[in-house]
This record gives C-alpha cells, structure tokens and sequence, in this order.
C-alpha cells in the first residue's frame, strides 16, 4: 500500500499516537475529549450491549 499512494494520501499510523496527528493528516480539529485507549472485555460488552440495542430498535442502553 505504501508504495502505491504518496504520504500525503496513505497514514500510516500507531494508535498510539493519540489525535493530533490523525487529525492533522484529516485536516480537521483535535477533539476536546481523550484519544480512546481501551481494549477491555467489559468496554467491549457494552459497546456490543448498546448496538444490539439500536439495532431492535430500542435507545441505547
């Protein structure tokens, strides 16, 4: 992929970088709130909790 598309249209990026530099590369502004950083089980059940929610239908849990 790298060689395919110059660095000005791929990002090749680490997670843990944080905003600013996604963002600088998106052209658009950090968020105000912290770059996401969990990988837990229970934060993973209650994202999955709150989609199978939406998708009957209901409010998000």
């Amino acid at each position: 992929m790298q060689a395919a598309f110059g660095p000005d249209r791929l990002l090749t990026y680490d997670l843990g970088e944080g905003w600013t530099r996604l963002c600088d590369f998106l052209g658009c502004d950090v968020p105000d709130e912290p770059f996401p950083r969990s990988n837990e089980a229970h934060d993973f059940m209650e994202t999955n909790a709150r989609l199978d929610s939406l998708r009957r239908g209901g409010e998000p849990v």
